[in-house]
């Protein structure tokens, strides 16, 4: 999570979870689509941070 949102756009959006898919099937027929779904990212593990 980007912790340079502000703490409004946390509260707002309510507890946050990470999932973890072991096949790209388990991933696709996750419904992303779903109205709870707010942000989605890819791991890049070649990318350092802090």
């Amino acid at each position: 999570m980007d912790s340079s949102k502000s703490k409004i756009y946390f509260l707002k959006t309510g507890t946050k979870f990470i999932l973890t898919f072991q096949t790209l099937q388990g991933k696709e027929k996750f419904p992303s689509d779903h109205e709870e779904v707010q942000e989605i990212y890819a791991p890049n593990w070649k990318m350092q941070k802090d």
